[in-house]
């Protein structure tokens, strides 16, 4: 695959990745990227102002921070909702995952992105790698952080209206970043966009839930609006996933991901 790097007014400079062959040598098949394909590819607008030109050498980490929160959002999602038996406490059984595909997988796509200069995946990544770190600790036997609210009796603890109290105002204020995450996402394309806003939903309606168990009410039904809305989040997940990797690939079609990059809150340069 192939990018180019907008070097000034209508001047376009084209790089080949397989062969790191500079279009004035060799002549070699390439393929120069669009707004909208990059967009797709690297989940922002092109910077004019970033020159380091690192995403024509190494390789793009937003699919492996997509995989790692689609895949944990999936099975979460699934204890949630209770399929085959399940239940919110089954999240102990994917505690590996938690932590290592979906805190440490994305925190280091999250540091490429800074690399390669992509503010926005990596602001994103940063921060739902350090929820998957949070919800893991909060999951581990091993910290006994519901034990500690009962003098080491963890369903007692995990009942108690300052656990729960507790993680309710976590989901909220994780809410609003998310919230701003999605309005940012509108200068993307309409899945990406649609999986932050699914997110956002989601982490409010289980912020209630927790609010509600923290007041000694039954908040089944929240929870398993929580899991519906957090699948339908992680289908779009995988489905963004699989558009990005198809096109890394050079497949012969394209996945659709509804580009807004030149359609929505598209910044007007004022006439001199």
């Amino acid at each position: 695959m192939s990018d180019h790097n907008e070097k000034g007014h209508g001047e376009t400079e084209h790089f080949n990745h397989a062969n790191g062959i500079h279009a004035n040598g060799p002549v070699v098949p390439q393929i120069t990227l669009t707004q909208a394909q990059f967009e797709s590819l690297y989940l922002q607008p092109r910077d004019p102002y970033i020159r380091g030109g690192l995403n024509k050498i190494l390789a793009n980490p937003t699919p492996l921070g997509l995989a790692g929160f689609a895949l944990n959002l999936t099975v979460l999602s699934m204890d949630l909702m209770g399929w085959r038996g399940a239940t919110p406490a089954s999240a102990v059984t994917h505690i590996g995952a938690i932590y290592f595909f979906g805190g440490m997988a994305q925190t280091i796509a999250a540091i490429f992105e800074f690399i390669v200069g992509n503010t926005l995946p990596f602001v994103i990544l940063a921060a739902f790698g350090g929820f998957w770190l949070y919800y893991g600790t909060l999951q581990n036997p091993a910290f006994a952080v519901a034990a500690s609210f009962a003098e080491g009796n963890a369903v007692e603890g995990a009942a108690s209206t300052p656990y729960n109290v507790g993680i309710g105002h976590y989901l909220v204020t994780f809410g609003i970043m998310c919230t701003i995450f999605s309005i940012c996402a509108l200068r993307t394309n309409f899945v990406f966009f649609f999986i932050l806003f699914t997110i956002t939903i989601d982490v409010w309606v289980l912020a209630a839930a927790y609010y509600a168990l923290g007041e000694g009410k039954d908040a089944s039904n929240l929870i398993v609006a929580g899991g519906a809305i957090g699948f339908a989040c992680a289908m779009a997940g995988w489905y963004l996933l699989a558009a990005q990797l198809f096109a890394a690939v050079n497949m012969p079609f394209n996945l659709p991901v509804g580009d807004f990059s030149e359609r929505i809150l598209v910044k007007r340069e004022k006439a001199e």
